[in-house]
């Protein structure tokens, strides 16, 4: 096995990394100190250029998944594994540098796209936005179903701010939840509150009773939606108050009346 073999590989050098569980790949040439390639290929480039070192024969030590490379006795005699371990050890002209190596990206791309987020949905599918800033007008965000056919039912976008509402929208939908119904229920109910604060006959710690009561909720949301404005609504709640409080109270007589009767 040549060294080109592994490193001018990307799939060879992700292949390697998960199989030793590390974040670089030690080369260990003789005669030399040790040179850690990270995330890294060669360019076209950079391979004719390091070409000679690419083809020495080189073997794994599976003990330290360090990669031992035989130099040949014209390399042993060249400047060429100096300059290639001083160009890793980011000594070199970042220009240069990426004329002849080419990093390798560990987000993971779907046709083109980068995905920048995924949600996951029971442990079987997700929802994911990926991004292509080189794609054409309006088609540079995406939002798909990533399940077991692969990534599926792709929303387009040009902007991020709507591709990241798609992502929150297609999550919760796929769970039963509707995000616009959802705020507009919460907004719904901070009005609500509002409304019954400027209620005088209701005592403040009532309201915040009455708010977190399922079956008086669903009676002012009710009233809420058929207000026409502020005033309307207002008039509303207050006669729902006096019709919840009443029925409590009568409620908690007849519970009291039951008791006295049971009892001896």
């Amino acid at each position: 096995m040549k060294l080109k073999d592994i490193l001018c590989s990307e799939d060879y050098i992700k292949h390697s990394l998960k199989d030793h569980r590390r974040n670089v790949i030690l080369i260990h040439f003789e005669g030399h100190n040790n040179i850690f390639w990270k995330d890294l290929v060669l360019t076209e480039k950079g391979y004719n250029y390091f070409k000679p070192i690419m083809d020495c024969e080189c073997s794994i030590n599976k003990e330290n998944s360090c990669i031992e490379v035989k130099l040949n006795d014209k390399l042993k005699n060249t400047k060429l594994v100096t300059e290639l371990s001083v160009a890793l050890s980011s000594y070199f002209p970042e220009n240069e540098f990426e004329k002849r190596f080419s990093r390798i990206s560990r987000i993971p791309k779907n046709a083109g796209y980068e995905i920048l987020h995924s949600i996951n949905l029971n442990g079987q599918s997700s929802i994911v936005m990926g991004e292509n800033k080189d794609a054409i007008e309006g088609y540079q965000y995406v939002t798909w179903v990533k399940n077991d056919r692969g990534y599926d039912q792709g929303s387009y976008f040009g902007n991020k701010q709507d591709a990241y509402v798609s992502l929150l929208e297609r999550s919760a939908s796929s769970i039963g939840i509707s995000l616009e119904n959802h705020y507009y229920k919460k907004s719904a109910f901070e009005d609500i509150e509002a409304i019954m604060n400027t209620i005088p006959d209701i005592p403040k710690e009532e309201i915040t009773t009455l708010i977190s009561d399922e079956h008086f909720k669903s009676i002012a949301y009710h009233e809420y939606l058929e207000a026409s404005d502020a005033e309307d609504l207002q008039y509303r709640l207050k006669e729902e108050y006096d019709e919840y409080t009443s029925k409590m109270e009568t409620q908690e007589e007849q519970e009291t009346e039951e008791q006295e009767e049971i009892e001896p």
